[in-house]
């Protein structure tokens, strides 16, 4: 039998008037369920602050019969506290629980007591228990649909974050693949001159050669010795231990000091600017000028430059020497091509 509008005003009455009770058993019902462990951090009346609203939405459900609008206003509820409950830290199923022990509360202590009070109204018992299932089940909905949401967002930002560690490990890899060139790249330089060296020492009867040889074989042997110093501080911050310290340089001026050190026929930088490291810049041109002074002596011929025999190294510049030639890495390092 449908609820007659007499019988509507009487059921919400008595609903707005065991209010208080019926906290009260839903308090104890949760607390001696043992099935909600996040309410345990809550206090009591954190446990039903939601209920002024949640019976004002039950009296306004069984008043309009649950119209479309209604029912909008329930779901829209119950999404507020689906976010309360998140953020005090409740899980989905205790969230569904918890509203199961609200809905037996009611149903027991609210609408089968005003029933058994009101006997001549107890053929419509059924349609109000359909209407207090259509209400708790629209409550469910709201609180779900907001778990959902709150999951939804949680794993969107998480594809983010992992979008940025991929992408972050992939420079990282670059990196290493670059540094195992470079690494590659000096050791054969230093292979080459010590074998170069050791020749000449053991066949050669020139002793200024030899002396000049010898010193080139201690530079190159410095050199690898500062790498792989500087190799342990790039796996300080490849592991991210460290941050890299930058600033701008003036390319102008750093490519001028290194013009004045030795003859260069090469046009210049056509960039203003770089970012590098000051310590490694100002190291790298001391050892410039030094290969230069040592190299570029008067009529020494075996070291001359020779710029058109230019080729492409890692899309820096690499200018080779005739003779012992370690003034061509350098070049290789820090000198661009007008191309770039």
């Amino acid at each position: 039998m449908a609820l007659t509008s007499e019988l509507r005003r009487y059921l919400v009455e008595h609903l707005a008037g065991r209010q208080s009770f019926i906290g009260e058993q839903v308090v104890f019902a949760i607390r001696s369920s043992g099935e909600i462990s996040s309410s345990e951090r809550l206090t009591d009346q954190q446990l039903i602050d939601h209920f002024p609203q949640l019976f004002a939405d039950l009296v306004e459900y069984f008043l309009s019969e649950a119209d479309p609008s209604t029912r909008k206003r329930t779901i829209e509820a119950a999404l507020k506290h689906g976010m309360t409950r998140w953020q005090q830290g409740y899980q989905l199923v205790e969230v569904i629980r918890e509203l199961g022990i609200v809905h037996r509360s009611v149903l027991e202590h609210g609408i089968e007591k005003f029933f058994e009070e009101n006997s001549q109204w107890v053929n419509s018992i059924n349609a109000a228990r359909r209407y207090m299932g259509d209400f708790f089940e629209d409550s469910a909905a709201g609180s779900v649909q907001r778990y959902v949401e709150n999951f939804t967002e949680q794993l969107r930002s998480a594809n983010t974050k992992l979008l940025k560690a991929n992408e972050s490990l992939s420079r990282i890899d670059e990196s290493r693949l670059r540094l195992i060139r470079t690494v590659s790249h000096e050791l054969a330089n230093v292979l080459n001159i010590l074998n170069l060296t050791i020749t000449l020492v053991t066949t050669g009867n020139d002793e200024a050669i030899r002396s000049e040889m010898l010193g080139i074989c201690q530079r190159n042997v410095q050199e690898m010795s500062e790498l792989l110093n500087d190799l342990k501080d790039y796996s300080v911050l490849i592991a991210e231990a460290a941050s890299l310290q930058i600033e701008e340089i003036n390319v102008r001026v750093f490519g001028s000091e290194l013009e004045a050190s030795f003859p260069c026929n090469d046009a210049g930088c056509r960039h203003a600017s770089r970012f590098a490291d000051r310590s490694r810049s100002e190291r790298c041109t001391q050892r410039s000028k030094k290969d230069s002074a040592d190299h570029y002596k008067p009529g020494n011929k075996r070291n001359k430059l020779l710029p058109e025999r230019q080729t492409q190294y890692d899309g820096r510049a690499r200018v080779p020497i005739v003779g012992s030639g370690f003034l061509a890495d350098r070049c290789r390092r820090f000198r661009q091509r007008d191309s770039l």
